[in-house]
């Protein structure tokens, strides 16, 4: 981006913003994109979601288990292919449209405790599948 010129003002990095200027950013949005190589769950991703924003975001990762079907995504080690990704949602409103409405209209966010119910009921599940394993040798 640097070396860009960060496209001449048209990209702004903005850092530790505070919560009053990341919900004025993501109202002011009209998509985000997160091309992350490796991450652990995906906040960002959940986050814009829950401004109503619609989200591109690496296929390569976790987090098509944050977006679900309302993500577009992409390979981030695909530039050509990222680019077109993004390219879609810059230059066609009525895609970019409706996709923001359907983000609007059917993304939950989950709450801390539907997730740590979840990651009991996996663990549990794969500690059982374990002892299985185990009393069957």
């Amino acid at each position: 981006l640097e070396h860009a010129h960060f496209l001449d003002g048209k990209i702004v990095w903005r850092d530790r913003v505070d919560d009053a200027e990341l919900a004025r950013l993501y109202a002011s949005c009209l998509f985000t994109v997160y091309p992350s190589l490796y991450e652990g769950w995906g906040l960002p991703v959940a986050e814009g979601m829950a401004f109503g924003r619609w989200c591109m975001a690496s296929g390569t990762s976790s987090l098509p288990e944050v977006g679900g079907d309302l993500a577009d995504y992409f390979d981030p080690f695909d530039v050509p292919g990222a680019t077109a990704t993004i390219e879609r949602a810059i230059l066609d409103p009525a895609y970019r449209a409706e996709k923001t409405r359907a983000v609007r209209e059917r993304f939950a966010p989950r709450s801390w405790l539907t997730s740590a119910t979840a990651l009991r009921s996996r663990l549990e599940s794969l500690a059982a599948d374990q002892a299985g394993k185990s009393s069957a040798r």
